[in-house]
């Protein structure tokens, strides 16, 4: 009977790793779908803007957002549209805008419903001042204020953090990864500290323009740091990387660090408020990182609860077959990421 109840269990465990394999696009790039867009304005003459607007190409809504600019303003230039690194394509055209100008009057991008993306907004005066805003399917449109502050900035670009990890399955794996090959909540602890140090040093240096990397390639290793991760869930002996989680940790946090930095580059930082919203989406990364920990935590516990009872046998005997699911689910995964962005470099 308790063969029984095993075999059940893990036809369960792989019909839902079929279920998440047939959720995972054939694109190069699945994050970059949901990628915020930005809509950068600068003043150049009195009333007359450089209009910059950068949309993922992996965008699926048959009428793609497009921004709407108020009664006042009109274009004066036809919009170029060019590729640019990382999946986007960016449009230019400027447009002159007439008394008033544009503070106090409604900015708005139509098609946000259906895109179910986040739009960054950015306006740049010819006075030096900087006004930056957030929309989103709930919210298509905003004021122009005279200015925004640095708070502001940090609230917008916290939502940005969050949701990139949540929405980047790659980065999901890894740290699933991560919380499977180690044992020990302390060790689970430095673990995790490792790996944020990693992708905070890399994302701020990019962010802030200290280093220099290529997007492709760097997509591509963080693949192969994936297939080797689930390479060392395989292991039945601890292997020498296992035994030193942590430094694996801080190496592939490196890698993923010039991820995050590669997505924030294409939406931009305010530089009037580069310091506030640069700390925002690190810290946005670092609380959707939390929540995931505390959601396994949550599952480890309901089943720790159950093991108590009669199945301590069963849950003894399926832990490792959990932990071979997630293996094999990481490492197809991985290896499909491998092929398609090895294609873009």
């Amino acid at each position: 009977m308790r063969f029984l109840v095993l075999g059940k269990n893990c036809r369960m465990l792989w019909l839902i790793a079929l279920v998440l394999m047939s959720a995972v696009p054939s694109r190069p790039a699945f994050a970059h779908a949901m990628a915020p867009a930005l809509l950068q304005l600068e003043e150049t003459a009195p009333g007359e803007y450089q209009v910059l607007w950068r949309l993922s190409v992996f965008q699926t809504s048959r009428k793609l957002p497009h921004p709407q600019f108020p009664a006042n303003c009109v274009p004066t230039q036809a919009a170029k549209v060019s590729p640019e690194l990382g999946g986007a394509m960016a449009s230019r055209w400027t447009v002159q805008c007439a008394q008033p100008g544009l503070i106090g009057q409604t900015l708005a991008v139509s098609g946000l419903q259906r895109s179910n993306i986040n739009v960054i907004v950015h306006i740049s005066s010819l006075d030096g001042r900087q006004i930056d805003a957030l929309l989103a399917s709930n919210r298509d449109h905003f004021v122009v204020p005279a200015s925004t502050s640095s708070s502001k900035a940090f609230g917008h670009y916290f939502k940005l953090g969050v949701e990139h990890l949540l929405l980047g399955l790659d980065h999901l794996l890894m740290v699933l990864g991560l919380i499977l090959l180690v044992r020990g909540w302390r060790m689970l602890l430095l673990t995790l500290s490792a790996f944020t140090l990693g992708h905070s040093v890399t994302l701020s240096l990019a962010a802030l323009d200290l280093i220099q990397f290529n997007q492709a390639l760097m997509e591509f290793a963080i693949a192969v740091s994936l297939v080797v991760l689930a390479r060392e869930l395989l292991h039945k002996r601890p292997s020498l990387l296992s035994r030193y989680p942590a430094l694996l940790a801080v190496c592939f946090g490196l890698l993923h660090g010039l991820g995050f930095a590669g997505a924030l580059n294409q939406i931009g930082l305010p530089r009037e408020a580069i310091v506030g919203a640069l700390l925002g989406f690190n810290l946005g990364i670092e609380a959707a990182q939390i929540m995931l920990v505390c959601g396994v935590a949550l599952v480890v516990a309901v089943m720790t609860g159950l093991a108590a009872s009669r199945a301590d046998a069963m849950h003894a005997a399926l832990r490792p077959r959990v932990r071979l699911l997630a293996a094999y689910l990481i490492g197809s995964c991985s290896m499909l990421w491998c092929y398609q962005r090895v294609l873009l470099i």
